[in-house]
């Protein structure tokens, strides 16, 4: 999510390429699964999708990358968790339907899973990046 927003568009690759490694690594075999390929394009485009939405409702084009755009955005971490929400909304649903809602991978388990992550990354970026960040730029000016 962090990528998508700072690099718009343009981090789908590394994203799609990311999404592929974790199912290799974590699959209990290196061959590679028929829902593997499905499952990284849904949870790509469950990235992409807000992104578009953002992007044209601020009539903007569909490559900016929200945070990074030339203007005063002072709810980067407000508009990380409701992007980051909203990619957890879809990709529970689309990784539950290509697994025809079985019972062991309800939506529960990818929205809670993508939920936990946010969360866990949303805190290092508020209390470890972001001072870090904000040391640096006041040593610079």
């Amino acid at each position: 999510m962090a990528l998508i927003l700072a690099y718009g568009l343009s981090a789908t690759p590394a994203i799609i390429t990311g999404m592929m490694a974790i199912n290799l690594l974590s699959a209990s075999s290196l061959s590679l699964d028929s829902l593997m390929i499905p499952g990284s394009i849904i949870g790509t485009a469950c990235v992409v999708i807000p992104l578009l939405f953002h992007n044209l409702s601020s009539r903007k084009s569909i490559f900016a990358a929200p945070m990074f755009d030339g203007e005063s955005n002072r709810n980067n971490l407000w508009l990380y968790l409701s992007f980051a929400f909203a990619s957890s909304v879809l990709n529970s649903l689309g990784q539950s339907a290509i697994n025809n809602f079985d019972p062991a991978v309800l939506p529960w388990m990818f929205l809670l899973g993508d939920l936990v992550g946010t969360v866990t990354v949303f805190v290092v970026l508020v209390f470890l990046v972001r001072p870090a960040l904000l040391k640096t730029l006041k040593k610079n000016n």
